[in-house]
């Protein structure tokens, strides 16, 4: 069995995902609640926070240390992490349904794969950014996002999709009753980076999904960013 859809573990999914629905409830979601080995944590969907997708101890954290060391500037979260919040918030807004494809469905973020089940895969990568599930193909779907183009970067992002699907599709029985999808069938992957860079040997296997990063970058609230597959 999976070590990291265990038991446990799903009870600590089930207590976020009851959260989550409240959140989804509100006409502006304010928090993701992310499912851990010890309970949840609560991820600020503010687009206009310089802490963006930080739990609220993370974000002071890094206050108080900016009024220790007499810094002015702005402690930014990355690129990516506004790109996580501004996916799950408009998902959270729109019955879960990803601002990608109306037929993938957000189930999970933040998903850390226990080690047990990391060993023998790739070494990038821990955890999962934003995993969701196609009602049209019956298959999960990963998505690895990324705040810059290159071919560097296209290997590492490869390498992270390649070790998170293996791991599903090994323990994808465990998937299923974890993430209560019978009909799962399979997995897919796919980079979402900003538009472009064409990979001089584009991989079949990992397809691409892009957004203006300048938009991106100045993107508010009431904005929207889209995000177009390749």
């Amino acid at each position: 069995m999976s070590e990291t859809f265990t038991d446990r573990s799903k009870r600590q999914y089930s207590r976020a995902k009851t959260s989550n629905q409240q959140q989804a409830q509100q006409e502006v979601p304010e928090y993701y609640y992310c499912a851990t080995s010890t309970g949840t944590t609560e991820r600020s969907l503010d687009l206009d926070s310089e802490y963006v997708f930080c739990t609220d101890e993370n974000a002071e954290r890094s206050r108080q240390e900016n009024l220790r060391n007499g810094r002015t500037r702005r402690a930014m979260t990355s690129l990516e992490n506004k790109l996580q919040a501004y996916i799950i918030k408009k998902a959270l807004q729109n019955n879960y349904k990803l601002p990608i494809n109306d037929n993938w469905v957000l189930l999970d973020a933040e998903r850390n794969f226990a080690s047990e089940d990391l060993l023998r895969q790739p070494r990038e990568g821990r955890k999962l950014d934003i995993l969701a599930y196609d009602t049209e193909n019956h298959c999960f779907i990963v998505l690895e996002l990324k705040q810059k183009y290159g071919s560097g970067v296209y290997d590492t992002a490869k390498n992270q999709l390649l070790r998170y699907t293996n791991i599903m599709i090994t323990h994808i029985a465990d998937a299923r009753r974890f993430y209560d999808e019978a009909e799962a069938t399979g997995v897919r992957g796919y980079i979402v980076w900003p538009a472009g860079y064409t990979p001089y040997k584009p991989d079949p296997a990992w397809k691409i999904i892009e957004y203006q990063k300048d938009l991106l970058e100045g993107l508010t609230n009431q904005g929207d960013l889209p995000l177009t597959m390749r």
